[in-house]
């Protein structure tokens, strides 16, 4: 809706007691953009000490997603809260290290720019996109990434685990970017943890965009994967991951995450008591169903008036069973009701930021919540 729909990852794992096969099952989508060439790589290799197949990402040589003869592993982007920025201006000039650095630019003349760096990060607010760092303090980008951290050899002991504590411990060494990670192994364990590297900050949500110095003590230690939430063999069954609000954590994780739905949804079709087998997780994958949009949906109808209520369109509205269907009428019905009313009570400024956060869309109804019903 208006540039809010965002992709998002999703996977899970179904115990062995919940399967038709009586062995665990993992499925999964990275939700990626297809692109050319392509962003994975379906690969298997084989040493003396690993025999691994599965997804990679060309030119690293370890599998993100996959399987050994122990266990399987899948997973979703976490959206760790592992950047922040830093208000810089009272430091001494002395703590700003500068260097020029020549950009060659083709058909065109070389190019001379100046980047300036402090030991809270990067000055970023130098950047055309900060306005070239006129008109405010500066700003500098603290990142976890700027540490030394080596999540290749993590998803190599990841590749060559046999059991979820090596696995486990094999995730305390991925630092960026934060996974949600789902497992399953032969011996019919199942479970999820946080695999991230975080500074131990307090607990909220911090005062300001962007924050004082003084913040940057709690970057000096880290919360890894060992200390982070994480479950295995849970009653239900079964283990989930779809971008969703973590549990809670000695530090935060994060700001900003997907809307509940699509966990809830998956939650829902592997919450019965059937045993599932292949084609049962294929449709799983398969599901476009969007049952929160019904609410909304219902509300649009209500406010429609009298002329409004006749015609193709407040039909295929009315009639919509919450299904993103390819040839459903009703899914673009209210995609393009949504979309011009939202278009006329929300300034084009704040609709562009929502297309940046995973909870655009809610962030669009709240917005109708506060417009006169007249409107």
């Amino acid at each position: 809706v208006l540039g809010t729909g965002r992709s998002g990852s999703n996977a899970l794992a179904l115990a062995g007691r919940r399967s038709a096969t009586g062995q665990p099952w993992l499925a999964g989508d990275p939700h990626l953009s297809l692109s050319l060439p392509g962003l994975w790589l379906a690969a298997a290799y084989r040493s003396p000490s690993c025999h691994v197949a599965g997804l990679m990402i060309p030119g690293i040589p370890v599998m993100a997603i996959g399987r050994n003869r122990w266990i399987a592993w899948g997973g979703a982007n976490l959206h760790a809260a592992s950047s922040e920025l830093f208000d810089v201006g009272a430091l001494p000039p002395q703590q700003i290290e500068e260097r020029r650095v020549r950009l060659k630019v083709r058909w065109s003349r070389d190019r001379e720019i100046v980047l300036r760096n402090t030991r809270l990060g990067p000055i970023v607010s130098d950047a055309a996109l900060f306005g070239g760092g006129r008109g405010g303090p500066p700003i500098a980008l603290g990142w976890i990434g700027h540490a030394p951290s080596d999540e290749i050899s993590a998803l190599l002991a990841i590749n060559r685990a046999r059991d979820w504590d090596s696995f486990r411990r094999a995730a305390d060494g991925i630092a960026v970017p934060g996974q949600i990670l789902v497992y399953a192994d032969a011996a019919g364990r199942i479970g999820r943890l946080i695999a991230a590297w975080l500074p131990r900050r307090p607990p909220g949500p911090p005062a300001d965009l962007v924050s004082p110095p003084a913040a940057a003590a709690a970057w000096t230690g880290r919360v890894g994967a060992a200390l982070l939430p994480a479950e295995s063999d849970p009653p239900g069954g079964f283990v989930v991951a779809a971008n969703e609000r973590p549990p809670p954590a000695p530090v935060p994780i994060g700001w900003f995450f997907a809307p509940e739905d699509r966990v809830r949804r998956l939650a829902w079709l592997l919450g019965n008591d059937a045993a599932l087998g292949f084609a049962e997780l294929a449709r799983v994958q398969r599901d476009v169903a969007a049952p929160a949009a019904l609410a909304l949906r219902d509300r649009l109808c209500a406010a429609a008036d009298g002329p409004a209520r006749s015609g193709a369109l407040f039909d295929a509205l009315l009639g919509w069973d919450g299904v993103y269907g390819a040839d459903s009428a009703g899914a673009l019905a209210f995609e393009l009701v949504l979309a011009r009313i939202a278009a006329a009570a929300i300034p084009p400024e704040r609709r562009a930021v929502y297309s940046a956060v995973w909870h655009g869309g809610r962030l669009v109804e709240t917005e109708l919540d506060a417009v006169a019903p007249q409107q």
